[in-house]
């Protein structure tokens, strides 16, 4: 093609976008393996700016493979590493064969990014005839391994990995480049998921296009990388799943469970499939086996072996795959044949799938509903049901809480990929069991429309608490028709939401007989909020300061009336006693006349990313709620950190918590008062409402308790929950 018509010359993004649309690609170098029209469609979502994975030049292959030695030697100077004096927790182990231009890009892309945990790096050089190796044995943090003879890929990562410190083993490729944040998400999913045995990343050609998504395993041993030439940008690409296995171009395991395991089997010597037989042992043994999707790694396929199966190392690749067929016969025996439902296979250790649909993304370091759903939503997940997530209100992927729920195993659907619940639901809406709806107005919106399209579906309302209750006592406290009115509205639609539905879920005892007497033939179930328990790492709260802190989003009204109510009507009889007390108001977008009220006595912070340490500095809760409806978060996360409380009725109302066990009750300025200056005078009486307090915590909401509630509701729509026999491997949200 002459430079004339060839659209890659002109400067403006928009000439060449509508150039390559209108000559199709037909004249561009098409990489080997990859279809034309993923090729084009890759192109496309380049120029409009949609394929920004954030890779450097330096992932460029030409650039990396046109070096010369020389080049090589002055990249390989500046490279540095730390040398930590602290435990090691991450061993680094890259087997190099030659292609030492990779490895020097490889060790440049560690060392240009930060890394949280301590770590090492272990090369392994397995008798290298053409390169020199010698240039990285004067690289500061690294230890170069030197084979005297060709072990081979397997051979010489189980070599490595005796001799490394740390705790986890950190199997990468020298032709990768590891992108920033990517060693951190791997290192990190073993805190969120206790039971995973080995964490694998999200692999990537230089040219943006995705290499794999996790790994499937098919009946014949046959394996695939999911996602294979596909856009990573994807949703169904970008959440945390339990796969068959990752590529070991880069994964990360325990080293006890590595040598455990006797590292990988000498049967797949020198290589191929001792990375799929290795995973298969993994989830044999009771682990998992996770890929992690922020871990983004550029991985230069074929460098190493090249890509034909019927020469050099790669014939391996047959040859293995009848080896493991054989010994993993059984267990291959329920998985499908070849290419038959990739999509359902990819998530094959969950039993059903459920959709969730609310208003917004949740953002749970700031209001309590958000924990709620997010809890709710790793509930499912934890007894086999993988959660999709739609934020109806605006379809936004929002940083950092869309790519945190993905981090944690819940997809979530966002523009441009889905633009309205009812076109996901017409084209996908068999695939779900379970469709769980929030609030009244959305459930309203949605529900028939789920009904039509997720036919074998169950459908549960949550309306989070029962707003008509909450409107009403509000408009009766404030004497505003205007909300008696919409409270009237309001009940006619949430008992039409919950006659519709087939399980309503409340979180508070009080709400489901009030919905119980109004619907008798409706099914009303109870599931309380679930707190964790007191983060150990963190100072408790002690007996001794004046400080009280109330906690909740102004967003909520009433909150803001919570809090002017007790400045005005509480505050000052507590003062005149307690001249130091201090209210210290926690809570996200506190408004103008809430910001009025700083004073010596009251401090207003706003958003509080760390609540468990502020709470330590904190000697009293208050909750002093006036209207409202549900269980109130507040409550609980101040008695899970053993933190007091006094409340009125309302505050404390669905907690089934006794009086004086955690929490003293009170109703009106004198009695409140009265109760915030005992428990901050009387060390007895702290003491026991703290202890009693976190006990009650357990007993009431702990996750033993509200997982086996959910699993009964489940049993009783018809969806069996996967037996789980102890709640430690579930990490929830904390209040």
């Amino acid at each position: 093609m002459s430079d004339k018509y060839n659209p890659l010359n002109s400067q403006n993004s928009a000439d060449r976008f509508k150039s390559l649309l209108r000559w199709g690609y037909r004249h561009l170098p098409l990489p080997i393996g990859i279809k034309r029209d993923i090729w084009r469609k890759v192109q496309i979502l380049k120029l409009k700016g949609k394929l920004n994975i954030g890779l450097p030049k330096s992932t460029d292959q030409c650039q990396i493979a046109n070096q010369t030695i020389e080049e090589v030697k002055e990249s390989a100077k500046d490279i540095r590493f730390a040398i930590s004096q602290q435990h090691i927790e991450i061993s680094f182990i890259i087997p190099c064969y030659d292609q030492l231009a990779y490895t020097v890009n490889c060790l440049q892309s560690i060392a240009e990014h930060k890394i949280n945990a301590a770590y090492e790096i272990i090369v392994i050089n397995d008798a290298s005839p053409e390169d020199d190796y010698s240039i990285l044995s004067s690289i500061p943090g690294l230890t170069l391994i030197n084979n005297e003879v060709n072990l081979g890929y397997l051979e010489s990562c189980n070599k490595a990995s005796a001799l490394a410190k740390g705790r986890y083993l950190y199997l990468l490729n020298n032709d990768t480049y590891v992108t920033e944040g990517s060693v951190d998400a791997l290192y990190q999913t073993f805190s969120d998921f206790p039971k995973a045995g080995l964490v694998g990343s999200k692999l990537y050609y230089s040219n943006g296009i995705l290499q794999e998504a996790g790994g499937i395993v098919w009946n014949d041993g046959s394996a695939w990388n999911f996602g294979r030439f596909e856009i990573g940008n994807e949703p169904k690409f970008n959440y945390l799943r339990s796969v068959d296995y990752c590529s070991a171009a880069s994964v990360m395991i325990p080293r006890d469970l590595f040598d455990k395991l006797g590292g990988f089997d000498p049967i797949y010597k020198p290589a191929y499939y001792e990375d799929t037989d290795l995973a298969l042992r993994i989830r044999h043994s009771g682990w998992d086996v996770l890929y992690q999707p922020q871990s983004k790694i550029v991985h230069y396929e074929g460098i190493s072996h090249g890509t034909d199966p019927s020469q050099g190392l790669k014939k391996h690749q047959l040859i293995n795959q009848k080896t493991f067929q054989q010994r993993w016969s059984q267990k291959l025996s329920n998985h499908q044949s070849n290419g038959v439902n990739p999509d359902q296979e990819k998530d094959r250790d969950f039993k059903h799938k459920v959709l969730l649909i609310d208003k917004c993304t949740p953002t749970p370091d700031q209001d309590a509903g958000s924990v709620v759903l997010m809890n709710l939503m790793l509930m499912l997940r934890h007894l086999g049901f993988q959660p999709t997530f739609i934020p109806d209100d605006n379809y936004a992927y929002i940083d950092p809480y869309t790519p945190f729920c993905q981090r944690l195993g819940i997809e979530c659907l966002y523009a441009p990929h889905i633009t309205n619940v009812a076109q996901h639901v017409k084209q996908q809406g068999n695939r779900y069991d379970l469709v769980i709806l929030f609030r009244p107005d959305l459930t309203q919106c949605h529900l028939k429309t789920i009904r039509k399209y997720c036919s074998k579906a169950q459908i549960i309302y949550y309306p989070h608490d029962l707003h008509f209750i909450r409107l009403e006592r509000e408009g009766q406290l404030l004497k505003k028709n205007n909300l008696i009115q919409l409270a009237r509205k309001s009940r006619i639609a949430e008992l039409q939401n919950s006659s519709k539905a087939d399980s309503t879920i409340v979180v508070s005892k009080s709400e489901q007989n009030e919905l119980q007497q109004c619907l008798p033939e409706a099914r009303i179930d109870f599931l309380p909020l679930m707190f964790s328990d007191q983060n150990k790492n963190k100072p408790m709260p002690q007996f001794g300061s004046l400080n009280m802190v109330f906690v909740g989003s102004f967003n909520h009204s009433p909150n803001a009336d919570a809090v002017q109510w007790f400045v005005s009507e509480v505050l000052p009889l507590i003062t005149k006693v307690l001249p130091e007390a201090q209210l210290h108001v926690v809570g996200t977008n506190p408004p103008a006349n809430i910001e009025k009220l700083s004073r010596s006595s009251v401090v207003i912070h706003g958003f509080v990313e760390d609540l468990d340490t502020f709470f330590s500095e904190m000697s009293l809760s208050v909750v002093p709620l006036r209207f409202g409806a549900g269980m109130k978060g507040k409550v609980g996360s101040a008695l899970r950190c053993g933190l007091p409380v006094v409340s009125t009725s309302i505050g404390c109302e669905g907690t089934e918590i006794q009086p004086e066990e955690g929490i003293l009750i009170a109703d009106n300025p004198e009695t409140f008062s009265e109760a915030v200056i005992k428990a901050l005078t009387c060390e007895q009486t702290w003491h026991s409402l703290s202890d009693k307090g976190m006990n009650a915590c357990q007993r009431l909401w702990g996750k033993e308790v509200t997982v086996k509630k959910l699993q009964s509701i489940l049993k009783g729509l018809g969806l069996h929950a996967k037996p789980i026999h102890s709640q430690d491997s579930l990490k929830i949200y904390p209040f």
